[in-house]
């Protein structure tokens, strides 16, 4: 593409007739003419908005550009566009992306962005969160590189200004808007223009993001959010807060109090929205950037990561457990489990145990039963008759095979019912996790489930072995817990 001539007029360029974006400054417009103009857009901005110190510090930007390793991943002004002599805009590179970040920070993926999108950034496969983990890594990159020129800090980092595209590559857009810092007096050379509550660190109630200065640590918080919202899909304050935190409604009252439900404030609230439960199943150093950003950095600004780190850090995402994913529709009694194929065995729909020895015992009685009717003669009949149904009560519940059917959210099997027959039986669970124990074969299923008891929920932890023998022992005791609890059969209450 040849250079751009310092300005652009724009009586020589001409415009879509229907911009790709607009705000309260103004429009985007894409290029159709020139020819070597159709990868720029036009940003042309409304009349009460073109203040001669916009002009300057659009200038400023274009003759300090920072030095990205993608030309696309920040959105740069490149020209100022006049007419008539006057400055009315200016030119940049087409972003990246059909979709800005907000189709992929929520529970909902948004229905608009199709099939392919839906499944390549699925949240219930270890591939889909690998591909969010992507986006943020490319976002905390972008913001790095910015951050070096320790000119620039953007303060309204958020999904809409975010673009987009399903290979999990970024487009930071709305640049103009950015605080621009005097290195050497370290003064406000152009203050920022805009700010959202919801994204903004608690330091918000005493800085004035107009005048004072604004630090870089700002952003810190506000990648930290953005990060949080696209792997899990929910705001990291979200939440009903208890007792003196009651009254806090709005997110950003949240952010002011600290409330962060996957840290110590967690007694603070008296609901916590069920995807928060996902943060545990985090690579453990994302979970600990998540803590440094929300906990402890939360009033020390200082302490939140850097967006070096988040980069460095997110390159190698892994799941520490199987990522439980809730984003079907809250009336559905059953939710989708995922398993991370990296640290959970994969469990057939049918892994069975048998115990044979039992069933050997029932035709060992039968056999005697019939020997003696025979031998003895009808006297003893009514004594084996009696006999019989003592032993196969005694014989009676126990499971005979047990099988997970993942697809339908049932922990399946068979118990042993009176004279040897058997009877099928299944439990409803919200969520099932599997991990191995460290330096052991032995694995360890985590059941969760609402019960009808009090409304409250209950985590059943059970080990087992995956050999034949310690199966059964493992396997019987499980059934006998949950039946202890009188959990069989019961549906899950969401």
């Amino acid at each position: 593409m040849p250079a751009l001539p310092e300005f652009v007029y724009l009586e020589d360029i001409q415009l879509a007739p229907q911009p790709i974006g607009q705000g309260a400054e103004g429009s985007v417009f894409e290029l159709t003419a020139p020819a070597h103009l159709r990868g720029y857009v036009a940003k042309i901005y409304h009349q009460a908005q073109r203040k001669p110190e916009r002009a300057k510090k659009i200038s400023f930007m274009m003759a300090h550009p920072p030095a990205l390793s993608d030309a696309l991943a920040v959105i740069w002004p490149e020209k100022l566009l006049t007419k008539d002599g006057k400055f009315v805009g200016f030119l940049m590179k087409k972003a990246r992306g059909l979709f800005d970040l907000t189709v992929l920070s929520s529970l909902h993926t948004a229905q608009k962005i199709g099939k392919d999108w839906e499944k390549t950034f699925n949240r219930s496969s270890q591939e889909g969160l690998a591909m969010r983990a992507k986006i943020c890594f490319n976002l905390a990159n972008a913001i790095k590189e910015l951050h070096e020129s320790r000119q620039y800090v953007i303060t309204d980092i958020k999904p809409e200004n975010i673009k987009v595209n399903i290979q999990g590559l970024v487009s930071l857009i709305d640049m103009d808007s950015i605080e621009i810092i005097d290195t050497e007096t370290e003064t406000v050379r152009f203050s920022a223009e805009k700010c959202s509550p919801e994204y903004a660190p608690p330091e918000l109630k005493n800085l004035d993001f107009k005048e004072d200065i604004i630090p870089e640590t700002w952003d810190r918080f506000s990648l930290a959010v953005v990060c949080y919202k696209v792997l899990l899909g929910l705001h990291p304050f979200s939440g009903t807060g208890q007792g003196d935190y009651e009254k806090l409604v709005t997110l950003q009252a949240k952010i002011q109090a600290g409330l962060f439900p996957n840290g110590e404030r967690r007694v603070d609230f008296r609901v916590i929205p069920k995807p928060h439960e996902n943060f545990e199943a985090l690579p453990l150093n994302i979970q600990n950037l998540f803590r440094m950003a929300f906990e402890k950095g939360i009033f020390k600004a200082s302490a939140r990561p850097r967006a070096a780190e988040w980069a460095k850090q997110l390159q190698d995402f892994r799941l520490v457990k199987p990522f439980y994913q809730s984003l079907l529709p809250a009336k559905q009694a059953v939710q989708t489990a995922a398993l991370a194929q990296e640290n959970a065995f994969d469990i057939p729909e049918v892994w069975g145990v048998y115990r044979w020895s039992s069933d050997a015992f029932y035709w060992l009685v039968f056999y005697t039963y019939l020997t003696n009717s025979t031998i003895l003669g009808y006297s003893h009949m009514a004594y084996w008759v009696m006999l019989v149904p003592v032993f196969s009560l005694v014989l009676a519940n126990k499971p005979v095979e047990l099988g997970f059917d993942i697809e339908n959210q049932k922990l399946r099997y068979r118990l042993r019912y009176l004279l040897g027959m058997y009877q099928r039986q299944s439990i409803s669970f919200e969520k099932l996790l599997c991990e191995q124990e460290e330096n052991t074969k032995r694995y360890k299923i985590k059941f969760y489930k609402k019960t009808f008891y009090k409304g409250k929920k209950l985590l059943f932890s059970v080990k087992f072995s995956k050999t034949d023998t310690q199966q059964k022992a493992d396997y019987h005791s499980l059934i006998y817990f949950l039946r202890k609890w009188s959990l069989i059969s019961r549906e899950v209450l969401i």
